[in-house]
């Protein structure tokens, strides 16, 4: 018989938490009073399968130091601040505050291991901003390379070891550190670390950077920046630590000391479960750690609900494999890593995870590690991923990798804003992950000015199989990516001004030295011997299985003609193949673009209609059902209210505000319209281009009350060149484009 017991805490009693926990019997509840928990360590619960609860409404989880004795910043120091900027500087002795380590900047970024952040630091609640040049989301660009080689695509390009140039006369004006941090997109715009200099010569202009090296080259024209330089704390926002003296030097956000200075210090997870079950996690604000704020390996049957999770260094919920994992509800946004990794299921006997991920709203994460960490990766076998909002992301939204994927009726936008050749929605790579469905989903306005641009859902290298059905697809670069694979379904889908809207090419038959080597040798191996499990991008060593062996030939019987060409001989092409049917198309682009070795694919396009933009409730401000009285035989009218949180499932679900930037009487408006029914106060950033130049940009305020509307003129001049993009900082408020030749109301 179970023995529940009850057990109330209260701030200050953090330090015994884990001896509670371990004394609970079967079926405990513990309570969090509201209020501040300032963590020395991570809550541990190894082996619990108790059934346990832990309620925390209103209880925040802190890892790191709240900040007293903050003064204007003195001495010599002070000399080395901007003259306009010396008065507002603050410091804060960071040692009185108990404070001795504030962690290194470790090797981060593409296919390095995840390290805890260095110190930062939350005025508020709100992150302030590590010094930096150039500023904001600006980059400096690789101007030449100290040592030649070539690269996979037969491109001269820099070396790892031997250095790059740069052309900026801006670090001229710098002390000579040594904590100096370089940020970059080395080669790709898919591939960024972190790396620290061995030689820093400012005269040439020459950096040389400390093992391990960059990624792949150094490519004339790629971006870097460069972090932690005291003389480049600036702006409002700005902090940079002294590490020798142990001293915080920052601008607050506005004219006045901060009531609240929070320093990240806990390195290890705020929650961490180890073969664990039968636990629920509600109600917390978990914030302000060096590391994660969940963590759980070998566990089952977990709940983590309605919890708001924040300010972290590494991810917000880390999961490397369970099974029967719940997360509903949350809120997870600033980490310096992705929002959501879990692994789940066997990819050996293709048993499901019957993991959960619903209802979320996940932003502004990857704020360190930009490219491959995003808001939820997923990997394994049986996931659900449906009813969430993903929004402002540097890189993808959803990763997936494996088998039997549910990704269903999601709301993703304005993610993808500083990579390239990448997708909102993507998997990549394998010939084996099928049983893959994307539907539902409203997926719109990615950012598309970076290199080869970006994708909806991004089906990359020949990975095969994935059905895309009743999606709504807006303002995207190549909506519906088919990347050389197979047996694509993309099917009843709605793509509103998207360039191209399907794209598909056939890499799998091209004879490119690079397309062979990946066909034939990493996804032949691949395709022979899947692994047990994924660590989602890298696959595990350990046992494997045959794709033409059962579970996966009896499952995924079209696995027999791959089989087929492979034992054609080891150069044989493999042709694309896809079903396109039933899809409705708005563009005065092209619909379908068919890339290199494509045209040998094995096709079915049929049934694909064209609709003017009439024919919805509202073109010019984004309200993308039908009209009255408008149909089209054999297509599901859509529904872009049905994508996201879903009411009930979440508790601060964001208001739904739809805008757009139309030409009235030649001028251009600012339209805005609240579809939901909580009153709005925003901004909108317009940021027009034109001729190819950027620039000022415009800032809008409007407020708006719950299911009410307007607009706003804006002091833009309308013409055949101008192109704007419009985005606000406020959750909720979608964005918007105006194209050159206008849109009429």
């Amino acid at each position: 018989m179970t023995n529940h017991k009850k057990i109330t805490v209260a701030p200050g009693d953090e330090k015994s938490l884990n001896a509670i926990i371990a004394e609970l019997p079967e079926g405990g509840e513990i309570v969090f009073s509201p209020g501040d928990y300032y963590l020395s360590e991570g809550i541990k619960l190894r082996g619990v399968s108790k059934n346990l609860r832990l309620c925390g409404e209103g209880a925040r989880l802190i890892g790191g130091r709240r900040l007293s004795g903050i003064v204007p910043c003195s001495g010599k120091v002070l000399e080395r601040f901007a003259p306009a900027v010396r008065d507002r500087v603050l410091q804060v002795d960071l040692r009185e505050n108990g404070v001795n380590d504030a962690g290194g900047f470790a090797s981060r970024g593409f296919g390095r291991p995840v390290a805890p952040s260095h110190a930062e630091v939350f005025s508020g609640g709100r992150p302030l901003n590590l010094s930096k040049w150039p500023k904001g989301d600006g980059y400096e660009l690789i101007t030449g390379y100290g040592e030649k080689q070539i690269n996979e695509w037969s491109s001269p390009v820099g070396t790892p070891e031997g250095g790059f140039f740069y052309d900026s006369s801006r670090p001229d004006s710098w002390a000579e550190s040594e904590d100096i941090v370089l940020h970059g997109y080395w080669a790709w715009d898919w591939a960024e670390t972190y790396e620290r200099a061995a030689l820093f010569d400012k005269k040439r202009r020459f950096i040389k950077t400390k093992p391990p090296y960059v990624y792949s080259s150094f490519t004339p024209g790629q971006r870097f920046c460069f972090y932690n330089i005291l003389e480049e704390v600036t702006e409002p926002g700005d902090y940079y630590i002294d590490r020798a003296a142990m001293i915080l030097y920052f601008i607050p956000w506005d004219e006045k000391t901060p009531e609240e200075l929070i320093v990240s210090v806990l390195e290890e997870p705020l929650i961490a479960l180890e073969r664990s079950g039968g636990v629920t996690i509600e109600g917390f604000t978990l914030e302000a750690g060096r590391g994660s704020a969940l963590f759980a390996e070998q566990s089952a049957h977990l709940v983590i609900s309605n919890c708001h999770i924040r300010n972290m260094g590494n991810y917000g919920i880390r999961f490397p494999g369970g099974s029967h994992i719940t997360v509903s509800g949350c809120t997870i946004h600033d980490c310096g890593d992705g929002g959501i990794l879990i692994n789940g299921g066997d990819r050996l006997t293709l048993e499901d995870s019957g993991n959960l991920i619903e209802n979320n709203h996940i932003y502004k994460i990857a704020k360190w590690c930009r490219c491959y960490y995003c808001a939820v990766n997923a990997g394994g076998v049986g996931f659900t991923i449906r009813n969430n909002l993903i929004h402002d992301c540097p890189h993808s939204a959803v990763l997936f990798w494996g088998n039997e994927f549910r990704i269903l009726d999601n709301e993703i936008y304005s993610v993808l804003l500083e990579t390239g050749d990448a997708g909102a929605v993507y998997t990549g790579r394998d010939y084996t992950f099928r049983g893959n469905v994307v539907s539902g989903n409203f997926i719109h306005h990615l950012g598309a000015s970076v290199g080869m641009g970006t994708m909806g859902v991004y089906n990359d290298d020949c990975v095969s199989g994935t059905v895309m059905e009743n999606n709504i697809f807006q303002e995207t670069s190549r909506a519906a990516y088919l990347g050389g694979g197979r047996d694509f379904v993309v099917r009843g889908n709605l793509f509103v001004d998207c360039y191209p809207s399907i794209e598909l090419n056939g890499r799998g038959a091209s004879f490119h030295p690079m397309w062979r080597r990946m066909v034939d040798n990493l996804m032949r191996n691949r395709f022979y011997e899947i692994r047990h499990a994924l660590d989602n991008v890298e696959l595990k060593e350990g046992p494997s299985t045959s794709a033409v062996d059962p579970p996966y030939i009896t499952r995924y019987p079209e696995l027999a003609r791959i089989d087929q060409f492979y034992r054609q001989g080891a150069v044989a092409p493999i042709p694309a193949s896809a079903v396109i049917e039933r899809n409705v198309y708005c563009s005065g682009r092209r619909t379908l673009y068919v890339g290199p070795e494509g045209e040998t694919g094995e096709y079915l396009i049929q049934d694909n209609r064209n609709l003017r933009t009439e024919d919805f409730e509202d073109y010019g401000i984004g309200l993308l059902n039908f009209k009255a009285g408008v149909k089209v035989p054999g297509f599901q009218s859509p529904d872009m209210f049905r994508p996201g949180p879903v009411a009930g499932g979440h508790k601060n679900i964001p208001p739904r505000v739809l805008t757009g930037l139309v030409l009235k009487d030649g001028r251009i408006l600012f339209r805005y319209r609240n579809c939901s029914g909580t009153a709005v106060n925003a901004e909108m950033i317009l940021y027009p281009e034109a001729g190819g130049k950027k620039l000022e940009p415009v800032q809008l305020n409007f407020s708006v009350e719950g299911r009410g509307g307007g607009s706003l003129e804006t002091p833009l001049v309308p013409g055949d060149d101008l192109e704007v993009e419009a985005r606000s900082t406020c959750p909720g408020v979608r964005p918007c484009r105006f194209h050159g030749k206008p849109r009429n109301i």
